[in-house]
Formats: C-alpha cells, structure tokens, sequence
C-alpha cells in the first residue's frame, strides 16, 4: 500500500481524537474541542482522499 504511512497517521489521530486514556485529552477545554477536532479528522480525510488517493487512481487509469 503506496499511502500506508498517511493511513496509519490518520488512525493515531482518529485514537488521540477519541482517547479517554491520555491526561491531556481529558482535560475540559479540549474535551469541549473534540466535536471541532472530530470535524477537522474528516476534512482532513477528505483531502487526503482527493488528492492522493484519488489522484493515484486517475494516474493509473491513464497507464
């Protein structure tokens, strides 16, 4: 898989996001955060997905 490392940064993000482990997130003012942190994990996803992946697929049709 070309896009392994950016798979695996949006995995670690999406646990830290949703994390009740780590001391730092569970402190309130980014507890109140999330939902905007949780919005920006899916745009940032979205990006990802547009220009990479989906770019990768249109440059292989072409071969």
């Amino acid at each position: 898989m070309a896009y392994a490392g950016i798979h695996m940064f949006m995995e670690k993000l999406n646990q830290l996001i949703n994390s009740n482990d780590i001391p730092f997130f569970n402190n309130p003012e980014i507890m109140y955060a999330r939902p905007q942190l949780q919005l920006l994990y899916d745009e940032l996803g979205s990006m990802i997905q547009t220009l990479f992946i989906d770019q990768d697929q249109d440059l292989q049709s072409y071969t």
